[in-house]
């Protein structure tokens, strides 16, 4: 019920936030990266549920200087992501998913992937 729910806003607020051209130009973002997979891998409710650089959970950055290499806040965020896995050992797949989903509906993600975690 919260995933759909959840789910709903994300769609609702993704279709409103679009780059001002509409056209992304940006790097391809996985927000499943080695070091998250690492962490849900040693997860006992999310092992084997994702791959690194996982399709199904990528975005387009807005333009080069939003999203280019693997810079100090990509990693700062990687970080976080597998620590909330750590702090979380009951969540399921579905609440991870909310929990990534949401993280990247935050102004600090936005800014750099207009269209949030999904949108190319």
């Amino acid at each position: 019920m919260l995933a759909d729910a959840a789910s709903g806003v994300y769609k609702g607020v993704r279709n409103r936030l679009s780059a001002p051209s509409g056209r992304l130009t940006g790097q391809t973002h996985h927000a499943i990266s080695r070091k998250v997979h690492q962490a849900t891998e040693a997860h006992p409710n999310l092992r084997g549920q994702y791959k690194p650089k996982d399709p199904r959970f990528t975005t387009q950055g807005k333009d080069l200087a939003s999203h280019y290499g693997y810079p100090d806040w990509h990693r700062q965020l990687d970080r976080e992501v597998a620590d909330w896995v750590k702090r979380h050992p009951d969540v399921t797949p579905a609440g991870f998913e909310t929990f990534l989903r949401e993280r990247y509906l935050q102004s600090d993600l936005v800014a750099r992937f207009p269209k949030g975690l999904g949108g190319t």
